[in-house]
């Protein structure tokens, strides 16, 4: 599963507890998405999105060429509409999103989070009077119970004692189970949970699909893959120009030219593009060893011939 997820600002970010609960669910278009959370939690949304961004989910029901579609307004629609319940339902459709990618199956895909709420209670025993608060802790509450008496005596006869229980939850935070979004090999990656594999469009210049994992150990943060984005998969519009070139017949010598003048330049060049390459260098290589041969058969030159030589450069090469 892979997402791309328009996300929350820093901003709410007083709201949320350290030990809440972290959830990616998705939808096909058309369908309900139903949001819960276990006993006292409430909703919280991450990120969301209305589109699609790989070629893998909702699968079936149209077109899923398209994986750079994303709707900019899915998480200003849904977050409103959930955050801090227990329950919510969202439809996913086009009236409800806005359709940014016209003629393209798509999917809601939502990631967010179940927050405990904590209470404020405030006792005065010489009144009998109790208030109380239900807003969350901030993220640098600390595991502690304080408890504040103060007493004054105004006459011989009047005292008023008051007493504050504050609890709160650990500070300590869990590991994170997001692999924060980033930008890497001229690829745009998602806020993504671990375990999920992103899969996006190659790099301009280039066509196929890019993937990253996002993982994480037991005990440890979520992150990408070590490694990085795998772009094996994709290919350089060059060489699917070079490979045109090739099934239209055209000489070897255009055609090794046109490689050469690419190798030699600065552009970006895949794992994919030099297998194509040397399989295209191996074969004509193979064709001029053949030719070569037939011509030394046929004029039994007592010097080395203009072939001998460009058969010398192409085994160097």
């Amino acid at each position: 599963v892979s997402s791309s997820l328009s996300s929350r600002s820093n901003g709410v970010d007083d709201k949320k507890q350290n030990n809440s609960l972290i959830y990616y669910t998705s939808v096909c278009e058309g369908k309900t998405m139903d949001l819960q959370c276990p006993g006292e939690r409430v909703i919280l949304i991450e990120s969301a999105n209305f589109g699609r961004t790989d070629h893998v989910t909702c699968l079936g029901f149209g077109r899923v060429d398209d994986t750079n579609c994303e709707s900019p307004a899915t998480f200003a629609v849904v977050s409103p509409m959930c955050d801090y319940k227990t329950v919510c339902s969202i439809r996913a459709t086009s009236g409800i999103f806005g359709n940014p990618c016209p003629g393209t199956f798509k999917y809601l895909a939502v990631l967010y989070e179940c927050i405990l709420w904590s209470a404020q209670t405030t006792t005065t025993p010489a009144t009998s009077t109790a208030s109380s608060s239900n807003n969350p802790l901030t993220d640098g509450d600390v595991s502690t119970l304080t408890v504040e008496v103060t007493s004054s005596v105004t006459t011989p006869t009047a005292k008023m004692e008051t007493t504050t229980v504050i609890m709160k939850e650990p500070s300590t935070k869990p590991p994170s189970n997001i692999c924060p979004g980033t930008s890497r090999r001229g690829i745009s990656w998602p806020s993504t949970i671990r375990g999920v594999i992103v899969e996006k469009p190659c790099p301009e210049g280039s066509t196929g699909s890019a993937r990253w994992k996002c993982v994480a150990e037991t005990g440890f943060a979520a992150a990408w893959e070590s490694s990085g984005p795998d772009l094996s998969q994709c290919q350089s519009d060059w060489v699917t120009n070079v490979t045109k070139l090739e099934t239209e017949g055209a000489n070897t010598t255009v055609v090794s030219k046109a490689i050469l003048e690419k190798i030699d330049s600065s552009d970006a060049i895949y794992s994919s593009d030099i297998q194509k390459v040397s399989t295209y260098m191996s074969q004509s290589l193979s064709v001029l060893k053949t030719a070569c041969r037939i011509s030394r058969m046929m004029l039994r030159p007592k010097k080395p011939t203009k072939c001998h030589r460009i058969e010398s450069n192409l085994t160097k090469f």
